[in-house]
């Protein structure tokens, strides 16, 4: 069985129905048809047909709404709904601000959890492989970084080896045209030819040498930036390496310190080891000696007591272990005067009173059984109390809550909000109506604040919230329309129609 339940006939062949431009709002927020995709065209006919959501604009906040609600006066607009849930509308000369419902229930268009979890679980594996294939790029870029370190490192080399031949070809080239300046007149057109042709294989290998030294100068440069950033990484290694020396040399000092601090302990250690030795420990063992003696006088003194009195006996009176022998010669009078006057005051036999004694107990245990009895009783007394306060307390708080919904429901067929405070502690109950005009978060607490139309209406609303708690065959009101115009007569009397039929009861009406 369900309640309000409203079930449409429609035709499922009908198309998707094509809405002319001049027919739909001229804004440029959007319409809830806009928005709205489904892959079943009946169901958007029906939301056309039924509800109207071409002409329903959705917009962002309250200020934005009540623009486009009220000031613009947009054509063919009936509804504007907020982000916050505000619903606006104008009817003819009325305009209307609903507040957000805020026991509407949300998140049934949602996926399931278990999808989101299943792609919080895929979004989780990505990241772990992303950062697993960024770790293996790490380790590659720093297998890269040591490789080109050892090319840095073998370039330097070959740089160097080069600039030395370079050198030496150069001042091997500088003697050659020296010599050849000093012998010139002296050699024939054979050896002059041969000295080209060295001069010539010497300018080639330096030509040769000075290729492969611009081949090795981008290498040297990038090698000289990355020596640079090694430089500054070492500085500051440099800079944390100093702080943690200077950690180190105060950890350094205060270990100093504390070895001082040692030492000086060990001698007063010495020094009381000494003293103790010395004048405590001859008076310590003279002690032990005399405790000894008197230990042993004590056992016998003990021997010879217990001839004359058993310990069993002593017990039973009570014991003497603290006691010095004139408290218990004091102690041992006073239970003979005791004694003696039990005697003169009780002439009963042992015996009797030994008889009397257990009836005494025998009637004290069976109080004690009743007095439990009465005890478990009166627990579960309490317990029933406890559990009825419990359930009178829960339908209490019930009745409030019926008692809000049913006059909310009825006030918000006029588009109105409203709650009702009962306070069983204070013997109070509070009506606080928010009419739909008002914007702000304030309601009326006091019906001097309405209109006479609107105090009869909340009034009656009231009243019919109280009837539909209660139970009866006849029911009478009377002028519950004073004071209203026709639109909220209206109302009222449908409200009322509709209450006399589902509740099944008879209405007596003075008007």
């Amino acid at each position: 069985r369900y309640d309000n339940l409203r079930i449409i006939i429609y035709d499922f062949s009908v198309p998707r129905l094509n809405i002319p431009s001049e027919d739909l709002p001229r804004t440029n927020h959007p319409t809830i048809l806009s928005v709205l995709h489904s892959d079943s065209a009946t169901v958007l006919n029906v939301l056309v047909d039924r509800a109207g959501i071409e002409r329903q604009v959705l917009v962002k906040d309250y200020d934005v709404g009540k623009s486009v609600a009220f000031d613009e006066r947009v054509s063919n607009l009936k509804d504007v709904y907020t982000a916050e849930g505000y619903r606006m509308f104008s009817r003819s000369s009325v305009q209307t601000v609903l507040p957000p419902n805020k026991r509407a229930r949300t998140g049934r268009l949602c996926s399931s959890y278990d999808d989101q979890i299943k792609g919080l679980e895929r979004d989780a594996s990505s990241m772990r492989e992303e950062a697993q294939s960024s770790r293996q790029k790490k380790r590659v870029a720093e297998e890269e970084l040591r490789d080109l370190q050892e090319k840095l490192r073998s370039a330097k080399r070959k740089c160097e080896s080069a600039g030395r031949d370079l050198g030496a070809k150069r001042f091997a080239l500088e003697d050659a045209k020296r010599t050849y300046a000093a012998e010139a007149g002296a050699i024939n057109a054979s050896s002059l030819d041969e000295l080209g042709e060295d001069i010539l294989r010497v300018q080639t290998e330096i030509q040769e040498k000075e290729t492969l030294l611009e081949k090795l100068e981008p290498e040297l440069d990038e090698a000289r930036n990355k020596v640079s950033n090694l430089k500054g990484s070492l500085a500051n290694l440099h800079e944390s390496a100093k702080e943690d020396i200077n950690a180190l040399n105060k950890a350094d000092e205060e270990f100093t310190k504390i070895a001082k601090e040692l030492d000086l302990l060990e001698m007063e250690r010495r020094h009381y080891e000494t003293f103790l030795n010395e004048k405590i420990m001859p008076d310590i063992k003279r002690a032990e000696a005399k405790y000894q003696e008197l230990e042993h006088k004590r056992k016998e003194s003990y021997e010879k007591a217990s001839y004359i009195c058993p310990e069993s006996e002593l017990e039973a009176l009570g014991g003497c272990e603290d006691s010095s022998p004139e408290q218990l010669s004091a102690q041992l009078t006073r239970m003979i005067q005791r004694l003696q006057r039990a005697k003169e005051k009780c002439t009963e036999s042992i015996d009797d009173l030994r008889m009397m004694y257990e009836k005494k107990q025998r009637k004290i245990l069976k109080k004690q059984k009743t007095y439990e009895n009465f005890r478990q009783q009166l627990q579960a007394s309490q317990r029933a109390v406890d559990s009825r306060r419990e359930k009178f307390q829960r339908n209490a708080t019930h009745l409030k809550r019926q008692l809000t919904w049913n006059f909310n429901g009825h006030l918000g067929r006029k588009g109105i909000s409203g709650k009702i405070k009962v306070s069983y502690e204070e013997k109070t109950l509070l009506i606080e109506v928010k009419m739909p005009q008002d914007a702000s978060s304030t309601a009326v607490q006091d019906t001097r604040g309405l209109s006479g139309g609107e105090r009869s209406f909340s009034t009656l609303c009231f009243a019919l919230a109280l009837h539909q708690m209660t139970e009866a065959p006849f029911r009478a009101m009377d002028e519950f329309d004073v004071f209203m115009d026709a639109v909220s007569r209206k109302i009222s009397l449908d409200t009322l129609v509709d209450f006399a039929l589902s509740q099944g009861s008879q209405w007596i009406f003075i008007t």
